[in-house]
């Protein structure tokens, strides 16, 4: 596919699920003694159940965008990408990065991917008992990196003081770090990344925002970033693609994500005292969503947003209408639409829970 360096068609990726219910089939097996009457149990009693991470996901991605595939947990991001770099096959449906077929042509799909996922999966890249010196010196030779880079790299990353201390009695924190400084010693054309900055402290993950931008611009290096923060995918993003149940259910530049949800501000308000339904009452001033959320209900305290077109308009209605059924707001703050705004318009749209 010219001028794309990640394209995807159709993409499926299902898992079968087996619920026994109520029943045991290891336990029959051990009653019964019998591999027949396992097997039959298996087919006729046990149900199967398939789960679809991914439902016919189709996206283009071209040499030198930084993309961010945003949505919640469960959405089907990290089996997208995943798949992309060549760790599991899709059900159905086909992919490619950098023209070469991730399944038929898997070998040099994956010489084109640096591919970082999340510390809970980066753990198995350095050995506890080896320093961090040694693991970094040991995976540098691996990816063909000058140490001298390396070491300056992990100055960056804030590890300079833990150099010779052995991974293993590193805190969790900093192990993601070293994991993430390993990630990057491979240079390659397409940098897929899972959540990096799970475990990371706001400080390190603005370093690693920056540092993959610089990459992106420099040497325009093809960036897909998976994330569920909306905010952190419009600090760096040029396009951002948001999925929720294993479907894209919008794709575009930031600024034009916004401006088609329909939300231009966004009200957050905390009240207590609020015995009545503040959700329904919310809905009735037509926003593009709402979200509600319980502080202390035992004395009727909540907190809600709402995005609208025109809060100069809504705010004197909406409070008027707040107070004449008792309730007092304690807190109330308007601000300009951004991606988190779009984000929740889109999902809950998804889901059917679009209002206004």
């Amino acid at each position: 596919m010219s001028g794309d360096a990640v394209f995807a068609e159709g993409l499926t990726r299902v898992y079968r699920i087996l619920g026994a219910g109520f029943y045991d089939p290891g336990s029959l097996y051990d009653v019964f003694g019998s591999r027949f009457v396992y097997e039959v149990f298996m087919r006729a009693v046990v149900r199967k159940r398939e789960v679809y991470a991914l439902s016919g996901v189709s996206l283009r991605v071209g040499e030198g965008e930084f993309v961010c595939v945003l949505g919640p947990n469960g959405s089907g991001k990290t089996t997208l990408i995943k798949i992309l770099a060549g760790i599991i096959p899709p059900s159905s449906g086909r992919a490619e990065v950098m023209g070469y077929d991730v399944v038929k042509e898997r070998d040099m799909a994956v010489r084109q991917v640096t591919y970082i996922p999340s510390l809970a999966a980066a753990g198995a890249w350095a050995q506890a008992r080896l320093t961090v010196r040694q693991n970094l010196r040991v995976m540098s030779r691996l990816f063909g990196a000058r140490f001298d880079d390396v070491l300056d790299l992990a100055g960056r990353f804030g590890l300079e003081d833990v150099l010779d201390r052995p991974f293993g009695s590193l805190s969790t924190g900093q192990q993601a770090r070293v994991c993430l400084l390993i990630g990057l010693l491979r240079r390659s054309p397409v940098y897929l990344l899972d959540e990096p900055t799970m475990g990371l402290s706001p400080e390190v993950a603005r370093m690693l925002r920056g540092y993959l931008l610089d990459l992106n611009r420099r040497l325009g290096v093809t960036v897909l970033y998976a994330t569920h923060h909306p905010l952190e995918a419009q600090e760096v993003a040029s396009r951002v693609i948001i999925m929720d149940r294993g479907r894209v259910i919008a794709d575009g530049p930031v600024g034009e994500l916004v401006r088609s949800s329909g939300v231009e501000e966004s009200i957050r308000l905390e009240a207590y005292r609020v015995y009545f339904d503040l959700g329904g009452l919310l809905r009735e001033f037509g926003p593009s969503y709402v979200e509600v959320r319980p502080l202390r209900p035992e004395v009727g305290e909540y907190e809600a947003v709402l995005g609208v077109k025109d809060s100069d308009e809504v705010l004197p209605r909406l409070l008027n209408e707040l107070i004449s059924r008792g309730a007092r707001v304690s807190r109330l703050s308007v601000r300009r639409a951004n991606l988190e705004d779009a984000y929740i318009y889109y999902v809950g749209s998804a889901r059917g829970e679009r209002y206004g």
